[in-house]
C-alpha cells in the first residue's frame, strides 16, 4: 500500500524511495474512536485546509486508512513522551529571505539648456498666426483678402518640397 505524508505541503511517499533517506517512517494518524483530543491536535497542527482534513474525513474508515504523518516531523523521529505531536506543519520548511529593495538611484540635474525655440507644422491651406494679439485662422488665400502681410508676422518659416497627405507645410516657432 503506498503511503503518503499529508503533513501540510510535506511530499514524502513511499512510491520514492530516494526521499526516504535516513529510514523515514510513516506513522498513522490518530483515530478520533480511540484519542479524540489527539486527533483534533493533529488536525489543527498540520496546517491543511478543513475541506482537505477535518474530523469526518478521519472518521471514515476507507479515508483514514490513508492518512501517515512521516517521522520528519517528529523531533525525535517517532512520537514519544517528551514529544507525542508533531512539529507544525510549516517550521519543517527552509525559510527564504525576503528580495532586498531595489536601492534608491541619486538623482541629477540635467545640464543641458532648454531649447529656445519649439517648432509645430501647420497645413498651409489652413494656417494660424497672431496678429496685434488676437489669432487669425484660415487659407492662406483668404489672409491676402484680410489684408495681413504673411511677410508681417515673424517666425514663419515655409518648407519647400515637403508634404504631409500631399499638403504642404509651414513651421512656426513659438
Amino acid at each position: 500500500m503506498v503511503k503518503r505524508c499529508c503533513w501540510g505541503t510535506c511530499n514524502t511517499d513511499s512510491r520514492y524511495p530516494d526521499r526516504l533517506e535516513g529510514g523515514i517512517v510513516f506513522i498513522p494518524f490518530p483515530k478520533p474512536g480511540r484519542s479524540l483530543e489527539k486527533a483534533r491536535r493533529w488536525i489543527r497542527l498540520c496546517g491543511r485546509p478543513l475541506e482537505q482534513l477535518n474530523e469526518e474525513i478521519i472518521k471514515e474508515r476507507a479515508k483514514a486508512k490513508h492518512l501517515f504523518v512521516c517521522s520528519k516531523h517528529f523531533v525525535d523521529g517517532v512520537p514519544s513522551e517528551r514529544y507525542p505531536d508533531p512539529m507544525p506543519a510549516l517550521s519543517h520548511e527552509k525559510i527564504t529571505p525576503c528580495r532586498k529593495r531595489p536601492t534608491q538611484r541619486a538623482y541629477t540635474t540635467n545640464t543641458f539648456s532648454a531649447p529656445t525655440c519649439k517648432k509645430r507644422l501647420i497645413d498651409t491651406d489652413m494656417s494660424c498666426t497672431l496678429t496685434q494679439g488676437e489669432l487669425v485662422q484660415g487659407p492662406l488665400d483668404s489672409l491676402a483678402e484680410k489684408n495681413i502681410d504673411v511677410s508681417d508676422v515673424e517666425n514663419i518659416d515655409p518648407i519647400e518640397d515637403k508634404s504631409f497627405y500631399g499638403k504642404n507645410l509651414i513651421i512656426i516657432h513659438v
